[in-house]
């Protein structure tokens, strides 16, 4: 898009980098089918979280309870709108919606067993959603509550902040270089 002279590439720095990694691959990532992986993904990380809840802690409801909540999920939210979509600026939205996904589903694993390496993918997935929509990094507080919540280890919530704080200042550099402001 246009701006002050320049054109610019409306993503985010993340769903850039996918597009570039096709490139350099010798391939091509368009927008439709990078829309239908994202969301297609999203839901079904959001399955398996309905399928984790069950087992954690409803073992004995039905089965087929988690599914209808897939089928909620899949094709009564914005997920399935921006999947079908098939454009740059819905491939933000679905992309930001599976790291979201990623970092909820990671931060549940931490509950049940704390360990760094939940943290630190629970940091990075969320990091991917706000180098697509920096409005994701609102997630940030609520996680890193969580964090302090299930573990009380200093440790894991630092291993959880510092891919959201690099995703912060990766988009004030972002919005620096396009813009000449970070804000």
């Amino acid at each position: 898009i246009p701006y002050r002279g320049h054109y610019y590439v409306q993503w985010g720095p993340f769903p850039a980098v996918l597009h570039m990694a096709a490139k350099l691959f010798g391939g091509r990532l368009s927008d439709r089918v990078a829309c239908l992986l994202a969301g297609w993904l999203a839901s079904l990380v959001f399955l398996e979280i309905c399928l984790y809840l069950r087992r954690r802690f409803f073992p004995l409801l039905s089965a087929c309870v988690p599914v209808w909540f897939f089928f909620a999920f899949a094709l009564a939210t914005p997920t399935a709108i921006v999947s079908l979509r098939g454009t740059d600026y819905h491939e933000t939205i679905a992309v930001a919606a599976l790291g979201v996904m990623a970092a909820f589903w990671a931060w549940l694993r931490y509950t049940a067993a704390p360990g760094p390496l939940w943290a630190a993918l629970c940091g990075a997935a969320l990091a991917v959603a706000v180098t697509s929509r920096v409005t994701q990094g609102l997630y940030a507080a609520p996680l890193a509550l969580g964090f302090y919540w299930a573990g009380r280890r200093w440790v894991h919530l630092v291993v959880f902040a510092a891919p959201v704080v690099l995703a912060g200042l990766i988009m004030l550099a972002y919005n620096h270089a396009r813009f000449g402001s970070p804000l």
